[in-house]
């Protein structure tokens, strides 16, 4: 399920983000928006956690709640 979320940013952070979604599509051939770049910058940064036993894996191995 997903759920709509409106930020406030900077004219000029949308402005790059639209143009750098539109290399990153022609990059890998796919069709993607700024929204894609955010989303996917937020789970490059702030992982989900394992649905097996609801902790994840920080990259030094330890591991957090």
């Amino acid at each position: 399920m997903t759920k709509t979320v409106s930020l406030r940013m900077d004219e000029k952070i949308i402005n790059h983000l639209k143009k750098m979604s539109h290399y990153v599509s022609i990059e890998r051939n796919q069709d993607l928006t700024y929204n894609d770049l955010i989303t996917e910058a937020v789970l490059a940064n702030w992982p989900l956690p394992l649905e097996s036993d609801g902790t994840e894996t920080q990259d030094d191995g330890s591991q957090r709640l």
